[in-house]
Order: C-alpha cells, then sequence, then structure tokens
C-alpha cells in the first residue's frame, strides 16, 4: 500500500492511529523471504510444515535452488 514505501522505512507521521505503523525495511524483507518460500512449499504439507516451523534453521539447510531468490534477508 502507499503508506509503507518498499524496502524503506518511513519515519515520521504515518498513520491515524497510535498502534499503527508500516513495516520497516526489515520487515519487509522478512516477509518477502518467508513468501518466497510459499511459492515452492505449501505449509499445509509436512515438508512445508518442517520450514516453517523452524525456518531459522530452514534457512541453513537451503537448496541451492531457492537460495537464487533475489531477497537478502535473513529471519
Amino acid at each position: 500500500d502507499a503508506w509503507t514505501p518498499f524496502l524503506q522505512t518511513r519515519t515520521g507521521a504515518s498513520a491515524t492511529r497510535l498502534d499503527a505503523r508500516p513495516f520497516s525495511r526489515r520487515e519487509q524483507q522478512r516477509i518477502l523471504r518467508v513468501g518466497a518460500c510459499l511459492t515452492c512449499h505449501d505449509p499445509r504439507s509436512a515438508r512445508g510444515r518442517r520450514i516453517f516451523d523452524d525456518f531459522p534453521e530452514a534457512l541453513l539447510r537451503m537448496h541451492t535452488v531457492c537460495r537464487a531468490t533475489p531477497v537478502d534477508a535473513a529471519p
């Protein structure tokens, strides 16, 4: 959406509610990293559950095909 600049951190007033804020650049990268994995790994499958139950560990075991995903973030 327009109030969250893509892969940037917005500063200053940005929401009409005190408990809301846009995602930071780091948070956006983390979201995109998981989203890229969801393309091929269904979290409803047994293999997908193993990946998403311990995502940091799964990133360490990542296959070279998955490493080609152009999101440069760790969880």
